[in-house]
């Protein structure tokens, strides 16, 4: 091979190599500015409380709820609630069937025929024969059972809601189970009439009644209703 032929083989490689540098080159500088020039996709929002993502459909089921149980009703009452002011009659009991001979006074005094003078009168006298039964106006508690000197045989009975009740003058025969201490109901016979109260010797047959609500005197009247029985005392 001559000279000259081998210059031209050379030559021609030379351009073919010099075509491929120069078809890379430019292959590889429009790829830069397509990639370049590409949007770039928003961030993906990330994932909160362990959510799973979107289109997942192997989700848990939702705790169930738990029912409540509905609010507890308040017991129903008995009825034996406290007197009310509006209708203290509906609630006792007569402490003797008789009739009112002599009133509440603890203002103005009154005669008594037995000292023969006049003194205040802290209860009411109700008309019945000696041996007449005498009856728990509510129930309550038996306070006392006790003998004064002028007054004589006195059952005293708690009622609750600071009100206290006294039958004065019984006989001193006391009915079985009215002991100190014991619970009696509305109507119980806790005794009966006597004549054991020397303040009252002088008087026709009668029960002593006192009432008393925080330990201060009021008056039986306001709390008994004797309009069935019969006449009542001013």
């Amino acid at each position: 091979m001559t000279y000259q032929t081998r210059r031209k083989l050379l030559n021609a490689s030379l351009y073919i190599l010099f075509a491929l540098v120069v078809a890379a080159v430019l292959t590889v500088t429009v790829l830069t500015f397509v990639n370049a020039n590409r949007p770039v996709p928003p961030p993906r929002p990330p994932i909160e409380n362990n959510q799973p993502p979107p289109g997942d459909t192997n989700q848990p089921d939702p705790p169930p709820q738990q029912q409540q149980d509905p609010p507890e009703e308040p017991p129903p009452t008995d009825g034996n609630d406290a007197p009310t002011d509006a209708d203290p009659m509906s609630y006792f009991h007569l402490p003797a069937e008789g009739h009112v001979m002599r009133g509440f006074s603890m203002t103005v005094p009154v005669f008594s025929v037995t000292t023969n003078d006049f003194r205040l009168h802290p209860g009411i006298d109700i008309s019945v024969p000696n041996g007449s039964p005498v009856f728990a106006i509510a129930s309550g508690l038996v306070l006392d059972i006790a003998d004064d000197p002028l007054m004589g045989r006195v059952v005293s009975i708690d009622h609750g809601y600071g009100i206290v009740s006294y039958s004065k003058g019984l006989s001193t025969i006391v009915p079985d189970g009215i002991e100190i201490g014991m619970p009696v109901s509305a109507g119980q016979i806790i005794g009966a009439t006597g004549d054991t109260a020397l303040l009252k010797i002088a008087e026709s047959e009668s029960l002593h009644f006192e009432l008393r609500v925080d330990g201060e005197h009021v008056n039986p009247l306001d709390f008994l209703d004797f309009s069935q029985v019969g006449a009542t005392a001013d």
